[in-house]
């Protein structure tokens, strides 16, 4: 999401205007750029979530998660929506980098359904920064799967909390680093 934000922000003149043909060609440009991102981050995932598996002795294999459509959609509109590049990379620099996050957070999320649905108790536990907000605290936690909050997964702007679950052999995993803790 940071590579993939950078550079956008190297595509945009700084301090130019951009004509909205230029805006348009941008927003029509997001889906394929977008994807790709979805298709390098869920690619890797799987390997990391196999490995994981196998690390653990579970023999299943790894569960991608459907794009998110309508993220992609949003961001389209922020581009459409800005009249010239002033404070365009940062209307639509942290949406980028959220959205990559949230493909890793999804991930986790399907894979944690296929491993309860196939038997297995996995835990999941939620630490915010240390500067986060009373949403995110609320979720702090650790939580049997089938009992987590159903907002455990949810991010907003800005947020950068770590979403971990244990495997049933109780290891921690960071679930967007894939390494243990």
């Amino acid at each position: 999401g940071n590579l993939l934000s950078v550079a956008i922000e190297k595509s945009i003149p700084d301090g130019e205007s951009i004509e909205y043909n230029q805006l348009a060609l941008l927003s029509d440009m997001m889906p394929k750029l977008l994807k790709n991102n979805y298709t390098l981050i869920t690619d890797f995932g799987a390997k990391v979530q196999k490995q994981l598996n196998n690390n653990f002795g579970v023999g299943l294999n790894a569960v991608k998660p459907k794009i998110d459509k309508g993220r992609v959609a949003r961001i389209q509109e922020q581009i459409i929506e800005s009249v010239d590049n002033i404070g365009l990379v940062q209307k639509i620099s942290e949406p980028i980098i959220n959205y990559s996050m949230s493909i890793v957070t999804s991930m986790i999320y399907e894979n944690l359904e296929f491993q309860k649905n196939a038997g297995l108790s996995p835990r999941i536990s939620r630490k915010s920064n240390g500067n986060a907000c009373e949403w995110c605290q609320n979720l702090t936690g650790i939580y049997e799967y089938t009992k987590h909050p159903d907002d455990i997964f949810k991010r907003h702007k800005f947020c950068r909390c770590l979403v971990e679950y244990q495997e049933p052999n109780s290891k921690k995993v960071n679930v967007h680093t894939g390494k243990n803790t």
